[in-house]
């Protein structure tokens, strides 16, 4: 059965604006081999109610930031009452201004078995959603994988000749568990559409999958899964386990070398996603019985930590610290970094007791979202350089303004307004070394708890 209700006029997504709006969450049971009623509805409902629901999540989403929900597909939902049922949860979404997406869950497996029935249900989505309701997306399949991208390129390849979307209609899933979309990207039968990618820690294809887990790994990971065609990327599933850990880990801005799997997978694709303007959906926002779930059954964020790098991410909340003039206290003596007036390049940095000198003060220049430079106020030509000194206790340094990555440094939240400063070269961070005193040098260790390397960033 057709679909009836109106839907705000929003014109299609243009390449100049890509991926304009795709961020949000999923709404979805996601089991395999059941119906995939997402949480919250049933075959037991009405029209009405459902359409309601759907209006609660779409609220819910957007009040969160977000402005997309994706909902799955099967065989069950796109049949008889139960479409024209999940059709008013669609709708309802739809009518809070929030976009969805229309995903397709393998009902086992990792490919689709059996095209015909495939094309049964986009069929009847399609009749519903597709050319005239610009705000509703199709994503053909969930997590393939095939024996070879052009497989999977046919299969969207038929999908697209079938159906005749318009540009920018359609999420194609990239290839081995929606984590390879340059063969997808590199097909020209497949031009003008979006491409889905898939991030987590534990997928077989990563790698850093272990102890010692770096987010720089995932960040460069996601660049590789995609190539050149970032800029046609929507990051329809990631996510990491949001309660019930033991123990606890932190989720806001976290950018150490070595890490929680889950920590390195979430902040590396998080921040790769914001540098690279690609929309992301967490995974699974409205789930309520999921781990990994966004809100509670009464729609009360479960972990803010978790959710606010989804807001980073899109782009709906700032870095901690903005790029600016700041003086960085340190929390275990309470002196402040300091160069102490030298001109010096290679000249060491050391600690001194608060003053209204410029030497005290430090211009954080953001060079993408998660890496500082920081030039003296004092004597401008000079940086904070960690020399690629790799030793605990080693020195910190000043240099002159270069390319190095020894002059790149993370701020990394730990808590009460203190961040680490972390080089991007080595790992190191800036620390005191627990010595006290005007004038000591101040130096770099591996990251720990001390607050010998927990800088107040302030005016």
């Amino acid at each position: 059965m057709a679909a009836s209700a109106a839907w705000l006029s929003v014109t299609t997504v243009s390449a100049a604006s890509l991926p304009d709006g795709l961020y949000g969450m999923n709404w979805a049971a996601n089991t395999i081999a059941t119906t995939h009623w997402p949480d919250g509805l049933s075959a037991s409902q009405t029209y009405a109610q459902q359409y309601a629901a759907g209006q609660v999540v779409g609220n819910a989403v957007k009040a969160a930031g977000g402005l997309t929900v994706r909902m799955p597909i099967d065989s069950t939902l796109s049949t008889g009452n139960n479409w024209y049922l999940y059709a008013g949860a669609i709708n309802g979404v739809g009518s809070t201004g929030c976009k969805v997406i229309i995903t397709y869950w393998l009902p086992s497996g990792s490919t689709v078995s059996d095209v015909n029935a495939w094309y049964a249900i986009w069929d009847v989505v399609n009749a519903s959603f597709g050319t005239n309701h610009p705000t509703v997306y199709f994503e053909p399949v969930n997590e393939p994988t095939y024996s070879t991208d052009a497989a999977l390129a046919n299969l969207y390849a038929g999908f697209l000749t079938r159906y005749h979307p318009p540009n920018w209609k359609c999420i194609l899933a990239g290839n081995n568990v929606e984590t390879i979309c340059t063969g997808i990207g590199a097909d020209t039968r497949l031009n003008n559409q979006y491409l889905g990618l898939h991030m987590y820690s534990w997928f077989a294809s990563e790698p850093y999958s272990g102890g010692g887990a770096s987010w720089q790994g995932y960040y460069n990971k996601c660049a590789s899964c995609v190539g050149s065609y970032a800029w046609r990327t929507v990051i329809t599933e990631t996510g990491v386990q949001t309660d019930g850990r033991s123990p606890s880990v932190p989720f806001w801005q976290q950018w150490r070398f070595g890490m929680d799997p889950d920590q390195a997978a979430f902040s590396g694709t998080l921040a790769w996603a914001r540098d690279n303007n690609v929309g992301v959906i967490a995974y699974s926002g409205v789930n309520y019985a999921n781990l990994y779930h966004w809100f509670n059954s009464i729609f009360v964020e479960v972990n803010t930590q978790a959710n606010d790098m989804f807001r980073w991410a899109w782009k709906k909340k700032n870095s901690p610290v903005v790029a600016g003039t700041y003086r960085a206290q340190n929390r275990g003596d309470s002196e402040y970094l300091d160069n102490l007036g030298s001109t010096t390049a290679g000249a060491p940095v050391a600690q001194y007791a608060s003053s209204s000198s410029n030497n005290q003060k430090w211009n954080f220049i953001q060079e993408d979202s998660v890496w500082y430079r920081l030039q003296n106020v004092g004597v401008t030509s000079e940086y904070l350089d960690g020399f690629g000194y790799t030793a605990n206790g080693s020195a910190l340094n000043q240099y002159t303004s270069s390319g190095s990555l020894n002059q790149r440094w993370a701020l990394e939240v730990t808590d009460s307004g203190y961040y680490r400063l972390i080089n991007k070269q080595t790992g190191q961070c800036v620390d005191t070394g627990g010595l006290t005193g005007n004038g000591v040098g101040v130096q770099q260790w591996g990251p720990g708890s001390s607050y010998n390397q927990q800088w107040k960033i302030a005016p």
